[in-house]
């Protein structure tokens, strides 16, 4: 089974939220309709950045290195910066 590892930046205050789903439009909607407690303070957001993975073992692997601090480093450096440029956000 493909799963995939996401991240989710919010266009106001370029926090961000990491995950893993086996589907992805299906978890995006939820996210994006406000229902995840996780992410409802994050609106409005869009998905910056995803991976796929042929297991759920290896994407649950993939997400719990991107939340530890190389992981947040990591997309501090290299995924907020692309959406910033690709959403012309001037704030954070």
């Amino acid at each position: 089974m493909t799963c995939y590892v996401y991240v989710i930046v919010s266009l106001q205050s370029g926090r961000f939220y990491v995950g893993q789903t086996d589907n992805l439009l299906l978890r995006y909607k939820r996210h994006a309709s406000g229902t995840v407690h996780s992410t409802k303070h994050l609106l409005p957001h869009v998905v910056g950045h995803v991976e796929e993975y042929p297991s759920r073992k290896d994407a649950m692997r993939r997400e719990k290195q991107l939340k530890e601090h190389a992981g947040r480093a990591w997309i501090s450096a290299c995924v907020l910066p692309l959406v910033r440029e690709w959403y012309a956000v001037a704030q954070w």
